[in-house]
């Protein structure tokens, strides 16, 4: 067509790009929010109110916390579809 183009990029090139950046961002996202929840943890173990006498229960919480937000990441993205088959019954 005569055009020149500066940042000519086959479409597979391009999604291969563009899950390449979304999964950077959520993996940001998830350092993000481990990061921030360590910081509270350590907030609540030793300033609030005199201290949290129960560390386990605050790590579970937050983990249970992570897998839960880990889920509604994998499965309202397209991220799903880049997770392997695995079989349900071995």
């Amino acid at each position: 067509d005569g055009k020149v183009r500066l940042f000519a990029v086959s479409e597979a090139r391009r999604e291969v790009v563009l899950m390449s950046l979304e999964i950077a961002t959520w993996t940001f996202l998830w350092f993000a929010l481990s990061v921030s929840l360590v910081v509270y943890n350590k907030w609540l173990l030793h300033s609030w109110e005199g201290g949290f006498d129960f560390p386990l229960t605050i790590s579970m919480a937050h983990m249970v916390l992570k897998y839960l937000l880990s889920l509604l990441v994998v499965r309202g993205t397209s991220l799903r579809h880049a997770l392997p088959d695995i079989p349900k019954r071995v």
